[in-house]
């Protein structure tokens, strides 16, 4: 339980920091994205605990990222909140902003964390 816990609240902390992400097609730069959603997998074993903690955990994230915004800059820097700091890169499908890893999913960008049977996905849309 710590241990999702801590998970949980790392993935918090990664957004807080990336500030918010969005999906586009292949390529994010020059894109600005807005946040959409996040989602949250419970395993049907789960106790109603965990099951609390992990749907409390989706509030405030979701919660946290309403109205963000960023863009991915041509340099590799970011634009976030009208703000420029921090980097990125992509190889493939996959877009790092600083230590955080994104798939890139059609029209979409998502950030997924999974702990055990737990998964915990971050969905932003091109603006």
């Amino acid at each position: 339980m710590k241990k999702l816990l801590k998970a949980l609240t790392a993935v918090v902390a990664v957004l807080v920091l990336a500030f918010a992400v969005v999906g586009c097609t292949t390529n994010v730069a020059g894109k600005t994205y807005v946040y959409s959603e996040v989602q949250a997998q419970i395993p049907d074993d789960a106790d109603k605990i965990t099951e609390g903690l992990i749907l409390t955990a989706q509030g405030v994230v979701e919660k946290g990222l309403e109205g963000a915004e960023f863009t991915f800059n041509e340099d590799g820097t970011l634009t976030m909140a009208g703000v420029s700091g921090g980097t990125w890169t992509q190889e493939g499908n996959k877009v790092t902003i600083k230590s955080a890893e994104f798939t890139v999913k059609g029209s979409k960008l998502l950030q997924e964390t999974e702990y055990n049977n737990y998964k915990f996905t971050i969905i932003y849309k091109v603006k």
